[in-house]
């Protein structure tokens, strides 16, 4: 790493913000129960048309968390 991005790095937020600083634009999620209700949920965009082949989030019971408790 050079010396200018690591200085770059650096002077970045401890904890950004993720519209502001990181560019993310935060959509409303649908969140539906597995077909085994087995603790299991899909997650999906809440407009169908943002809904896209190349997008998709996959993750076990561990790595769900409430944002509310994880802050």
């Amino acid at each position: 790493m050079t010396a200018a991005l690591r200085t770059l790095w650096e002077e970045q937020p401890t904890n950004p913000d993720l519209e502001a600083d990181l560019g993310y634009q935060l959509d409303p999620l649908m969140i539906i129960d597995g077909p085994d209700h087995g603790g299991q949920v899909i997650l999906l965009p809440a407009e169908e048309e943002q809904l896209h082949d190349d997008e998709f989030i996959v993750a076990d019971a561990e790595t769900l968390v409430s944002l509310a408790d994880w802050n």
